[in-house]
């Protein structure tokens, strides 16, 4: 326990990404007195404060990302920050089309909000971007560093950590930015959470911030039907030119092997018709299943290629193919 009997833990590491199972921590004499030591290194340079003290740690930026619906609609669809209060209020203010400036009353002064909880944080707007993020510290009002991660419109092609491909559907609405009530759509997930993502840290309990993805490529190979899950906004990478490019390539060599799939099925399908009963040590019945059994396989392939949006097998073809085998089997059964 630390100081008053408080438990005491780690707030922030930097640098991000070290593993804490490298390094023994001991707060055995009190917070003043951290020790840290590298289990192969030995011991570390290190500071720490008592967290009573402080309530938001100043110098971590206020992460937020951010939908510009129009030119005078924002959509804060999450914001992570590091704040030890158990719950944090936070009101949003958008400038746009106004006079009105940081210093003025609607910016600078934290009202108590409807259920009479006082506010943390105001979030200010102007022209599509935050310009500012305040908040509320004891009596003080301070100004918070922060990063606005503009999120790609649905539809965009975006990138994982596991460098999973997705495209991206309807981002949910967060907390609205605007100047004038809008009803805008919820759009939350509808399907699963994909597994091993999490969010990057605190944030306001009513901004899940949870997006649906269908992921069209996994492990460098084409995912389809896709996948279809949610993971959190802070996942997500706006996919770069390179490799939009990469894959491209791959979806059109994906097609052009499923539609050679589709012509070597027909191809033998036909040269089993050819032969007919000639072929000496199988009977016809068993000619009978694998014909159904090829036609089965063409029939998916040419529907998986109609999802894609490619031709396939011409419609004539099929329909002679089908035809061939319906002729065979009355032929066998009754011959």
């Amino acid at each position: 326990g630390g100081e008053n009997g408080a438990p005491i833990e780690p707030v922030q590491i930097l640098p991000e990404g070290l593993s804490l199972a490298e390094y023994d921590i001991s707060f055995a004499a009190g917070v003043s007195a951290l020790r840290v030591e590298h289990r192969l290194d030995g011991p570390v340079k290190c500071r720490a404060e008592p967290a009573a003290r402080k309530e938001v740690f100043s110098d971590t930026p206020v992460e937020l990302y951010t939908e510009e619906v129009d030119d005078e609609t924002h959509n804060i669809v999450q914001l992570y920050f590091s704040d030890l209060r158990d719950e944090v209020a936070v009101d949003v203010v958008n400038l746009t089309n106004t006079t009105l400036t940081l210093q003025d009353t609607e910016c600078c002064v934290f009202q108590q909000d409807a259920t009479g909880a006082a506010l943390n944080y105001k979030i200010i707007v102007r022209d599509g971007a935050v310009i500012s993020v305040l908040y509320q510290e004891g009596e003080e009002i301070h100004s918070s560093p922060f990063i606005e991660h503009k999120l790609p419109p649905q539809g965009s092609y975006v990138t994982l950590p596991d460098g999973s491909l997705g495209k991206l559907q309807a981002l949910p609405r967060g907390l609205i930015v605007t100047r004038e009530a809008r009803d805008l759509p919820e759009n939350a997930p509808q399907w699963p959470e994909r597994s091993g993502l999490r969010p990057k840290g605190k944030h306001p309990a009513e901004l899940p911030g949870m997006v649906d993805v269908e992921i069209i490529q996994q492990d460098g190979a084409v995912l389809w039907p896709p996948h279809q899950c949610c993971v959190p906004v802070c996942a997500l990478t706006k996919t770069d030119s390179s490799r939009l490019q990469a894959w491209h390539a791959l979806w059109d060599s994906h097609l052009a092997a499923r539609s050679k799939a589709a012509y070597t099925l027909a191809e033998r399908i036909e040269q089993v018709l050819a032969q007919g009963l000639s072929d000496q040590g199988r009977t016809a019945k068993e000619i009978v299943s694998e014909l159904t059994d090829f036609y089965g396989q063409l029939e998916d392939i040419q529907r998986e290629l109609q999802d894609l949006h490619h031709p396939g097998l011409e419609a004539d073809r099929l329909q002679a193919l089908q035809r061939g085998i319906q002729r065979f089997a009355a032929l066998a059964r009754f011959g």
